[in-house]
């Protein structure tokens, strides 16, 4: 279901010659698809993970235009996912060491 709708976001953006909106809508996406992860998978930290990229997605879509909408959404959502990472291994380490 995300693909699909990632694939139509690109698709509706290309044809209203704003290229630079399919990255931001992807991104929203993928936010937005860690909400019923977070409770399919009983994982709290998701909904704080999907919610801070809708948001950031959201900001960027209102103050940036362009070139610097691109740039803006994929650094601030590869920041937030890799933040993510790093809370997943910290996490998982301290699950080892406890067992």
């Amino acid at each position: 279901m995300e693909a699909l709708a990632i694939a139509l976001v690109s698709t509706l953006a290309y044809q209203l010659h704003r290229a630079d909106l399919a990255t931001n809508w992807c991104a929203m996406i993928v936010g937005l698809h860690f909400l019923p992860l977070a409770k399919i998978f009983r994982a709290p930290h998701l909904i704080f993970r999907g919610i801070s990229i809708t948001v950031w997605c959201v900001f960027c879509w209102a103050f940036f235009r362009s070139n610097v909408l691109v740039i803006s959404t994929s650094l601030g959502t590869g920041v937030l996912l890799w933040g993510g990472c790093i809370f997943a291994l910290l996490r998982a380490r301290r699950i080892a060491h406890a067992l």
